[in-house]
């Protein structure tokens, strides 16, 4: 089966994307991509670049850790605005299978204790959530 892909950008009628978000449970055959999630998703992995030294809590290389509250905490020193916690949550959530491996408790290596992160698979071994 092939997959199609339908980005919504500048849509001004609600109800079209109220049609087309009903179709997210079909989400093996669609997907459906809203043109702000995938610009924030983009903006996520250039803050990622920027600070990974600084946010990066897995101790596997292969893998990349995230906790998105340090994560908010470490970019709000330098920049104005982070997604909220809800809308990140989101979108992981939605990316799960695509490099996203879910939210999990890991041993962080920058605190040295056990934290909630949201885990992907390296980019230079795999490939991103994107």
């Amino acid at each position: 089966m092939a997959q199609i892909t339908i980005t919504i950008s500048d849509v001004k009628d609600s109800s079209i994307i109220d049609w087309l978000e009903k179709l997210r449970p079909l989400k093996n055959s669609i997907t459906i991509e809203h043109a702000e999630e995938s610009k924030e998703l983009k903006k996520f992995w250039e803050r990622y670049e920027k600070y990974i030294s600084k946010i990066n809590h897995s101790i596997d290389p292969a893998l990349i850790a995230v906790n998105t509250g340090h994560f908010r905490e470490i970019v709000m020193k330098e920049e104005k605005t982070f997604p909220s916690h809800n809308f990140l949550t989101r979108l992981f959530n939605e990316n799960i299978g695509n490099g996203c491996l879910g939210h999990k408790t890991v041993r962080s290596k920058l605190f040295n204790k056990v934290i909630h992160c949201w885990i992907f698979k390296h980019p230079s071994r795999i490939g991103r959530c994107e």
